[in-house]
């Protein structure tokens, strides 16, 4: 091209090229799209809950069909004592995505059911979490995938 300017004009900042598109937010002043290295998710909502993928809202979905009239619980923190505390001294928790709660319960975790919406990546920290879970409350988790 020796030396000549080129004009290109883009609809959105997402169309930009990925290596440029902090550079051009910060000059127009506009925040860059996040695209994380780990996941797409696009936050959805179903029956006025919020979630923070469709893969989590499928199995919502599910959920209520499969277990009618259940209570479905998102994201409750069980503390993995077995672990022992963070670095912060603070217990680590392990956060399933739902805990389904069968209509008739005569013991809460004998019944308790443990789901969580996985896709394809698994890191090694849920994995821990997971088997710690397990181990700690004899409760088996579920995952489910698309």
């Amino acid at each position: 091209l020796g030396g000549a300017l080129m004009t290109l004009r883009y609809d959105s900042i997402a169309e930009v090229p990925a290596r440029l598109r902090g550079e051009v937010a910060r000059r127009l002043g506009e925040r860059a799209p996040k695209g994380g290295r780990w996941s797409a998710a696009k936050p959805t909502e179903v029956d006025g809950r919020k979630f923070p993928s469709l893969l989590q809202a499928r199995v919502y979905r599910s959920l209520q069909e499969e277990y009618p009239g259940a209570e479905i619980l998102h994201e409750v923190r069980f503390p993995l004592l077995t672990l022992g505390v963070g670095t912060t001294g603070q217990p680590l928790y392990f956060r399933p995505d739902f805990v389904v709660l069968p209509q008739d319960l005569p013991r809460w975790m004998s019944k308790a059911v443990i789901v969580e919406a996985k896709g394809r990546r698994r890191s090694r920290d849920y994995e821990l979490r997971k088997r710690a879970f397990e181990a700690s409350y004899s409760v088996r988790v579920e995952e489910r995938e698309r």
